[in-house]
Protein backbone atom coordinates (compact mmCIF):
# COMPACT_ATOMS: atom_id res chain seq x y z
CA UNK A 1 0.00 0.00 0.00
CA UNK A 2 1.33 3.38 -1.00
CA UNK A 3 1.61 6.10 1.61
CA UNK A 4 0.96 9.77 1.02
CA UNK A 5 3.84 11.95 2.20
CA UNK A 6 3.70 15.72 2.67
CA UNK A 7 7.19 17.14 2.98
CA UNK A 8 7.84 20.66 4.24
CA UNK A 9 11.25 21.93 3.16
CA UNK A 10 12.72 20.40 0.02
CA UNK A 11 15.82 22.46 -0.74
CA UNK A 12 18.44 20.69 1.38
CA UNK A 13 20.41 17.76 0.01
CA UNK A 14 18.97 15.37 2.60
CA UNK A 15 15.42 16.43 1.72
CA UNK A 16 15.93 16.05 -2.04
CA UNK A 17 17.47 12.59 -1.52
CA UNK A 18 14.51 11.60 0.66
CA UNK A 19 11.93 12.87 -1.80
CA UNK A 20 13.53 11.01 -4.71
CA UNK A 21 13.72 7.80 -2.67
CA UNK A 22 10.13 7.93 -1.38
CA UNK A 23 8.69 8.76 -4.81
CA UNK A 24 9.62 5.26 -6.01
CA UNK A 25 6.85 3.58 -4.00
CA UNK A 26 4.67 6.36 -2.58
CA UNK A 27 2.73 9.50 -3.38
CA UNK A 28 4.87 12.49 -2.40
CA UNK A 29 4.01 16.18 -2.27
CA UNK A 30 6.87 18.47 -1.29
CA UNK A 31 6.99 22.20 -0.70
CA UNK A 32 9.83 24.70 -0.49
CA UNK A 33 9.63 27.84 1.64
CA UNK A 34 8.69 29.78 -1.49
CA UNK A 35 5.84 27.40 -2.25
CA UNK A 36 4.62 27.29 1.33
CA UNK A 37 5.88 29.91 3.77
CA UNK A 38 5.42 28.37 7.22
CA UNK A 39 5.47 31.83 8.77
CA UNK A 40 2.06 32.39 7.16
CA UNK A 41 -0.79 30.19 8.39
CA UNK A 42 -2.87 30.82 5.28
CA UNK A 43 -0.07 29.26 3.21
CA UNK A 44 -0.16 26.10 5.32
CA UNK A 45 -3.96 25.89 5.28
CA UNK A 46 -3.91 26.30 1.51
CA UNK A 47 -1.90 23.10 0.97
CA UNK A 48 -3.61 21.11 3.71
CA UNK A 49 -7.23 21.77 2.80
CA UNK A 50 -6.99 19.63 -0.33
CA UNK A 51 -5.76 16.55 1.51
CA UNK A 52 -8.64 14.14 2.02
CA UNK A 53 -6.62 11.01 2.79
CA UNK A 54 -4.43 10.40 5.85
CA UNK A 55 -0.79 11.37 5.29
CA UNK A 56 2.68 11.28 6.81
CA UNK A 57 4.13 14.73 7.43
CA UNK A 58 7.91 15.22 7.34
CA UNK A 59 9.24 18.57 8.55
CA UNK A 60 12.68 19.43 7.21
CA UNK A 61 12.01 23.18 7.20
CA UNK A 62 14.41 25.17 9.33
CA UNK A 63 16.45 28.34 9.14
CA UNK A 64 20.02 27.17 9.67
CA UNK A 65 22.07 30.26 8.89
CA UNK A 66 23.25 32.56 11.70
CA UNK A 67 22.68 29.94 14.39
CA UNK A 68 22.72 32.49 17.22
CA UNK A 69 20.31 34.92 15.60
CA UNK A 70 17.37 35.74 17.88
CA UNK A 71 15.31 36.65 14.82
CA UNK A 72 15.85 33.23 13.25
CA UNK A 73 15.26 31.53 16.61
CA UNK A 74 11.77 33.00 16.85
CA UNK A 75 11.07 32.29 13.20
CA UNK A 76 11.95 28.62 13.63
CA UNK A 77 9.58 28.37 16.59
CA UNK A 78 6.80 30.20 14.76
CA UNK A 79 7.06 27.84 11.77
CA UNK A 80 6.48 24.80 13.99
CA UNK A 81 3.71 26.49 15.97
CA UNK A 82 1.87 27.53 12.80
CA UNK A 83 2.22 24.08 11.26
CA UNK A 84 0.87 22.27 14.32
CA UNK A 85 -2.04 24.66 14.71
CA UNK A 86 -3.11 24.05 11.11
CA UNK A 87 -3.07 20.24 11.36
CA UNK A 88 -6.14 18.05 11.53
CA UNK A 89 -4.79 15.22 13.67
CA UNK A 90 -7.43 12.84 12.32
CA UNK A 91 -5.71 13.03 8.93
CA UNK A 92 -2.23 12.47 10.33
CA UNK A 93 -0.62 9.04 10.24
CA UNK A 94 2.73 10.26 11.49
CA UNK A 95 4.63 13.51 12.02
CA UNK A 96 8.39 13.21 11.47
CA UNK A 97 10.41 16.14 12.78
CA UNK A 98 14.02 16.51 11.68
CA UNK A 99 15.94 17.75 14.71
CA UNK A 100 19.64 17.96 15.55
CA UNK A 101 22.21 16.57 17.98
CA UNK A 102 23.10 20.21 18.67
CA UNK A 103 20.51 20.02 21.45
CA UNK A 104 23.17 18.23 23.58
CA UNK A 105 25.68 21.10 23.60
CA UNK A 106 29.43 21.34 23.05
CA UNK A 107 30.67 19.22 25.96
CA UNK A 108 28.01 16.58 26.71
CA UNK A 109 28.37 13.74 29.18
CA UNK A 110 29.50 10.62 27.31
CA UNK A 111 28.20 8.39 25.93
CA UNK A 112 25.27 10.36 24.55
CA UNK A 113 21.84 8.72 24.42
CA UNK A 114 18.35 10.02 23.68
CA UNK A 115 17.97 10.54 27.44
CA UNK A 116 21.12 12.66 27.86
CA UNK A 117 20.86 16.14 29.36
CA UNK A 118 19.83 18.92 27.02
CA UNK A 119 22.21 21.88 26.85
CA UNK A 120 21.91 23.47 23.37
CA UNK A 121 25.15 24.89 21.95
CA UNK A 122 23.35 27.79 20.21
CA UNK A 123 19.91 29.30 19.57
CA UNK A 124 19.45 26.99 16.60
CA UNK A 125 19.84 23.96 18.87
CA UNK A 126 17.53 25.55 21.44
CA UNK A 127 14.90 26.15 18.77
CA UNK A 128 15.11 22.48 17.77
CA UNK A 129 14.55 21.35 21.36
CA UNK A 130 11.70 23.79 22.03
CA UNK A 131 10.10 22.66 18.75
CA UNK A 132 10.40 19.03 19.86
CA UNK A 133 8.67 19.85 23.14
CA UNK A 134 5.91 21.80 21.40
CA UNK A 135 5.26 18.85 19.08
CA UNK A 136 5.23 16.43 22.02
CA UNK A 137 2.58 18.55 23.71
CA UNK A 138 0.28 18.62 20.70
CA UNK A 139 0.88 15.43 18.70
CA UNK A 140 -0.20 12.04 20.10
CA UNK A 141 2.82 10.07 21.31
CA UNK A 142 2.51 7.21 18.84
CA UNK A 143 2.14 9.59 15.92
CA UNK A 144 5.35 11.55 16.55
CA UNK A 145 8.85 10.56 15.39
CA UNK A 146 11.72 12.93 16.23
CA UNK A 147 15.04 12.31 14.48
CA UNK A 148 18.11 14.05 15.89
CA UNK A 149 20.66 14.18 13.09
CA UNK A 150 24.42 14.69 13.36
CA UNK A 151 26.25 16.54 10.60
CA UNK A 152 25.66 14.78 7.32
CA UNK A 153 27.87 14.63 4.25
CA UNK A 154 27.88 13.28 0.72
CA UNK A 155 28.22 14.21 -2.92
CA UNK A 156 26.04 17.21 -3.64
CA UNK A 157 26.47 18.93 -0.28
CA UNK A 158 28.21 21.82 -2.07
CA UNK A 159 31.28 21.31 0.14
CA UNK A 160 29.37 22.68 3.15
CA UNK A 161 29.90 19.63 5.37
CA UNK A 162 33.13 19.11 7.31
CA UNK A 163 34.01 16.28 4.92
CA UNK A 164 33.13 18.42 1.91
CA UNK A 165 35.20 21.37 3.12
CA UNK A 166 38.21 19.15 3.74
CA UNK A 167 37.88 17.53 0.31
CA UNK A 168 37.78 20.92 -1.38
CA UNK A 169 40.85 22.14 0.51
CA UNK A 170 42.79 18.96 -0.24
CA UNK A 171 41.91 18.94 -3.95
CA UNK A 172 42.50 22.65 -4.60
CA UNK A 173 45.34 23.43 -2.19
CA UNK A 174 46.81 20.06 -1.25
CA UNK A 175 46.36 21.25 2.32
CA UNK A 176 43.68 20.82 4.98
CA UNK A 177 43.41 23.49 7.65
CA UNK A 178 41.72 22.45 10.92
CA UNK A 179 40.95 25.42 13.17
CA UNK A 180 41.06 23.22 16.29
CA UNK A 181 43.30 20.48 17.68
CA UNK A 182 41.56 17.96 15.44
CA UNK A 183 40.92 15.71 18.44
CA UNK A 184 37.19 16.50 18.45
CA UNK A 185 35.02 13.41 17.98
CA UNK A 186 32.10 13.39 15.55
CA UNK A 187 29.62 10.79 14.34
CA UNK A 188 28.76 11.83 10.78
CA UNK A 189 25.80 10.57 8.75
CA UNK A 190 26.33 9.59 5.11
CA UNK A 191 23.42 11.34 3.40
CA UNK A 192 22.52 8.40 1.15
CA UNK A 193 21.78 6.26 4.23
CA UNK A 194 19.05 8.52 5.57
CA UNK A 195 16.09 7.79 3.25
CA UNK A 196 16.09 4.02 3.80
CA UNK A 197 16.59 4.44 7.57
CA UNK A 198 13.62 6.82 7.63
CA UNK A 199 11.46 4.47 5.56
CA UNK A 200 12.15 1.52 7.84
CA UNK A 201 11.48 3.51 11.01
CA UNK A 202 8.12 4.56 9.58
CA UNK A 203 7.23 1.12 8.23
CA UNK A 204 7.90 -0.43 11.63
CA UNK A 205 5.69 2.25 13.22
CA UNK A 206 8.44 3.57 15.48
CA UNK A 207 7.78 6.68 17.50
CA UNK A 208 9.66 8.83 20.00
CA UNK A 209 13.18 10.28 19.75
CA UNK A 210 16.09 8.71 17.87
CA UNK A 211 19.68 9.87 17.48
CA UNK A 212 20.47 8.83 13.90
CA UNK A 213 24.08 7.88 14.57
CA UNK A 214 26.32 4.92 13.80
CA UNK A 215 27.73 4.77 17.33
CA UNK A 216 31.26 4.97 15.91
CA UNK A 217 32.78 8.42 16.23
CA UNK A 218 35.87 9.64 14.36
CA UNK A 219 38.23 12.46 15.22
CA UNK A 220 38.30 15.43 12.86
CA UNK A 221 42.01 14.79 12.34
CA UNK A 222 41.44 11.15 11.35
CA UNK A 223 38.91 12.26 8.72
CA UNK A 224 41.50 14.62 7.22
CA UNK A 225 44.02 11.77 7.14
CA UNK A 226 41.52 9.44 5.43
CA UNK A 227 41.02 12.05 2.71
CA UNK A 228 44.76 12.37 2.19
CA UNK A 229 45.18 8.60 1.83
CA UNK A 230 42.24 8.21 -0.54
CA UNK A 231 43.54 10.99 -2.76
CA UNK A 232 46.94 9.28 -2.69
CA UNK A 233 48.56 12.67 -2.28
CA UNK A 234 50.89 14.10 0.31
CA UNK A 235 48.19 16.35 1.75
CA UNK A 236 49.49 18.67 4.46
CA UNK A 237 47.27 18.86 7.55
CA UNK A 238 47.50 21.94 9.75
CA UNK A 239 45.89 22.06 13.21
CA UNK A 240 45.50 24.73 15.87
CA UNK A 241 46.69 23.35 19.19
CA UNK A 242 45.80 26.47 21.16
CA UNK A 243 42.16 25.48 21.65
CA UNK A 244 41.87 23.92 25.12
CA UNK A 245 38.24 22.70 25.17
CA UNK A 246 37.83 19.59 23.04
CA UNK A 247 34.26 18.88 21.99
CA UNK A 248 33.55 15.16 21.82
CA UNK A 249 30.42 13.45 20.55
CA UNK A 250 30.38 9.73 21.28
CA UNK A 251 27.02 8.00 21.19
CA UNK A 252 25.52 4.83 22.54
CA UNK A 253 23.52 3.58 19.58
CA UNK A 254 19.80 3.08 20.14
CA UNK A 255 19.01 -0.64 20.35
CA UNK A 256 16.28 -0.27 17.71
CA UNK A 257 18.88 0.96 15.19
CA UNK A 258 21.28 -1.96 15.67
CA UNK A 259 19.62 -4.13 13.00
CA UNK A 260 22.18 -3.71 10.21
CA UNK A 261 19.74 -5.01 7.60
CA UNK A 262 17.13 -2.37 8.36
CA UNK A 263 19.36 0.48 9.44
CA UNK A 264 22.56 0.73 7.43
CA UNK A 265 25.16 3.30 8.50
CA UNK A 266 27.99 3.59 5.98
CA UNK A 267 31.48 3.63 7.50
CA UNK A 268 33.17 7.02 7.20
CA UNK A 269 35.98 5.83 4.90
CA UNK A 270 33.53 4.20 2.48
CA UNK A 271 31.31 7.29 2.51
CA UNK A 272 34.23 9.62 1.75
CA UNK A 273 35.34 7.31 -1.07
CA UNK A 274 31.84 7.46 -2.56
CA UNK A 275 32.00 11.28 -2.40
CA UNK A 276 35.36 11.23 -4.20
CA UNK A 277 34.18 8.70 -6.79
CA UNK A 278 31.30 10.99 -7.69
CA UNK A 279 33.63 13.98 -7.91
CA UNK A 280 35.80 12.01 -10.33
CA UNK A 281 39.06 13.56 -9.15
CA UNK A 282 41.24 10.44 -9.02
Amino acid sequence: MKNLFLILGKSSLIATKTIKFLEKDNHVKSYSSKECNLLEKNNINRILKFEKKPFILIIFSSITKEKNSKKNFYKNLEMIKNTVECLNLNKIKKVVFISSIEVYGDVPTLPITENSSINPRNLYGLAKFVSEEFLRLHIPKKKLLILRLPGYYGFGDKYKSVVGKFLKLAILNNKIIINTTGKELRDFLFVDDFPSILKNLINRNNHGIFNLVSGKSSSILSIAKIIGKLLDKNVKIQTNNKKKIISKYRFKKNKYLRNIYLYKFTKIKKGIKNYLDNLGVY
